[in-house]
């Protein structure tokens, strides 16, 4: 049996995947290039894998598609992506401008991965959001499901949310999603 071989977009310091792309140079970086347009021939990839990168892109739809693109037709892809429907995100202005939650450790934990200038996000999605973001990218969502960070915000908030069905996926600050061609 051959191996699978992965993508990883937007690796950032990580190690993950046996090709890993990102904008900006890295140790582990290893093709420079732009998630919107993957410098690879169509086909070539039985995983194609980003984590927290779709709410960083200018138009996310064209990078699903490059995704599909690049990915074997019996392939999958997996990304997660900040979940817009996050207690904390909204209560605590982490995602806008609130000067406190910058500080590393306070609030969130400080994870850069070498992005140079402001850390900009241009969209949020909820669960709804990225299921019609893969179906217009003509995909198959095989898998959804919330996923947690390891915040240091006080946890009371996310342990009530989760114990009410109907405001459970409130306290997850992540949403990962598999897909297929």
């Amino acid at each position: 049996m051959r191996p699978l071989l992965t993508l990883n977009v937007g690796a950032g310091k990580t190690t993950y995947g046996d090709i890993r792309l990102d904008i900006y140079r890295s140790g582990t970086i290893n093709v420079l290039g732009d998630a919107e347009f993957l410098p690879f021939k169509s086909e070539v990839f039985d995983l194609v894998y980003s984590q927290n990168v779709l709410e960083h892109l200018p138009n996310p739809l064209n990078a699903l598609r490059e995704k599909k693109r690049v990915c074997k037709k019996k392939g999958k892809i997996i990304l997660t992506t900040d979940n817009a429907s996050y207690w904390a995100f909204h209560l605590l202005g982490y995602h806008i401008t609130s000067p406190i939650l910058r500080v590393p450790g306070l609030f969130m934990k400080s994870q850069t991965y070498g992005i140079k200038g402001p850390h900009r996000h241009y969209c949020f999605f909820t669960e709804a959001h990225l299921k019609n973001l893969f179906i217009r990218a003509d995909l198959t969502v095989t898998k959804i499901k919330f996923i947690d960070f390891g915040t240091t915000l006080p946890d009371f908030i996310s342990r009530f949310l989760r114990a009410i069905p109907f405001l459970k996926n409130l306290s997850f600050p992540l949403i990962l999603v598999e897909g297929s061609p």
